[in-house]
C-alpha cells in the first residue's frame, strides 16, 4: 500500500502503511478540528483519489476515477434530511455538499482504510 495523502496544497505526504495512514489521518482530524473541516484526498500512484471530510463528527466521501472523468462518486447518508448544505475546505476555496450526503466519521475513516488498501470504490 502506498498513497499521497494531501492536505492543502502546501501540506503532501508519502504514507505506505496502514498505520502510518491512520496515525496522519488521525493528526488531520485532530489538527483540522481546531482550524477548520476540511477535505483530505488520499490519492493512489495510478491517480484514483478518494477525499475525506475531516474536522466535523460526520463525514463526507468523494470518489474520483483514476482517468478524472465523470461520473464521481459521493458518500449517501440519511436521505431524509433537509436541502441544508455543509462545507469542508478543499486546496484553496471552500466545497459544499448536500447534509444527506453526510456519513459517520468511523465510517468514512473504514472506507479510506479500505481504499488505500484495495484501490477500490467502495459502496456506502
Amino acid at each position: 500500500m502506498k498513497c499521497r495523502v494531501v492536505w492543502s496544497r502546501d501540506r503532501v505526504q508519502e504514507v505506505d502503511s496502514p498505520a502510518d495512514l491512520e496515525a496522519l489521518l488521525q493528526i488531520a482530524t485532530d489538527s483540522e478540528r481546531e482550524e477548520k473541516p476540511r477535505l483530505v484526498s488520499v490519492d493512489l500512484p495510478d491517480g484514483t483519489s478518494l477525499a475525506v471530510g475531516l474536522g466535523r463528527r460526520e463525514s463526507v466521501l468523494n470518489f474520483v476515477s483514476a482517468s478524472a472523468d465523470p461520473p464521481y462518486f459521493t458518500s449517501r447518508g440519511n436521505d431524509a434530511r433537509d436541502d441544508k448544505v455543509v462545507h469542508f475546505f478543499y486546496q484553496d476555496a471552500w466545497t459544499e455538499f448536500p447534509v444527506k450526503n453526510l456519513i459517520p466519521l468511523s465510517q468514512a475513516r473504514e472506507a479510506v482504510r479500505l481504499f488505500a488498501r484495495d484501490g477500490q470504490r467502495l459502496s456506502l
